[in-house]
């Protein structure tokens, strides 16, 4: 019976495979993460998620024009900004996710995770 050679790999080999393991999880993790977004946004509600946004932001504006208090007005028109910027960066980051696996996606988009996610909106999931 022949003795096979056991193959011993070298400290970098291991590395490289245990690297290649990681980004294949993540680049999977980040897939699944895909799927997830583009189940949602194309379900009829997104639009009128998207609608309600806009709604919020408009409902400020108009609210800051009828107001004749100036510091109460300058305060809804201050809303009314910072609620279109984060809307904004949400539709932005939902647009971006659905990009994945092209040549555009950003940084961050590495770095979000369904599970903390889950624990921060107490699911744990």
């Amino acid at each position: 019976m022949a003795e096979e050679k056991e193959k011993v790999l070298t400290q970098e080999q291991i590395f490289v495979l245990q690297e290649q393991a990681r980004l294949k999880a993540e680049h999977d993790r980040l897939m699944a993460l895909k799927v997830a977004l583009t189940e949602t946004s194309s379900t009829r509600g997104w639009a009128y998620i998207k609608h309600i946004a806009q709604n919020i932001v408009q409902g400020d504006l108009q609210h800051a024009l009828n107001v004749e208090d100036d510091t109460e007005s300058k305060k809804y028109l201050l809303e009314a900004r910072v609620a279109q910027r984060i809307f904004g960066q949400v539709f932005t980051v939902v647009d971006t996710a659905l990009d994945f696996g092209t040549e555009s996606e950003p940084e961050w988009f590495s770095q979000l995770d369904a599970f903390q996610v889950n624990q921060e909106n107490g699911n744990g999931d």
